[in-house]
């Protein structure tokens, strides 16, 4: 799911999931974006919340591992 920057509160509910356009919550996740600016970069930080461990690693078992 991408979520985007932009300030607009705009949101659609779904079933018993609800977005706009910097969060996402349903009976499973939240998850908030929050963008900040600190000399010339801009940064983005996402606040998730779980109901369970298990939507971890259920996400980082489907995840292909990257070496750096």
């Amino acid at each position: 799911m991408l979520i985007s920057s932009n300030s607009s509160t705009a949101s659609t509910s779904t079933g018993d999931a609800t977005k706009t356009d910097t969060t996402y919550k349903d009976d499973n996740m939240e998850i908030e974006i929050t963008t900040g600016k600190a000399s010339d970069s801009t940064y983005y930080v996402a606040d998730i919340k779980l109901s369970s461990a298990d939507y971890l690693k259920t996400a980082l078992d489907k995840t292909p591992m990257v070496p750096i």
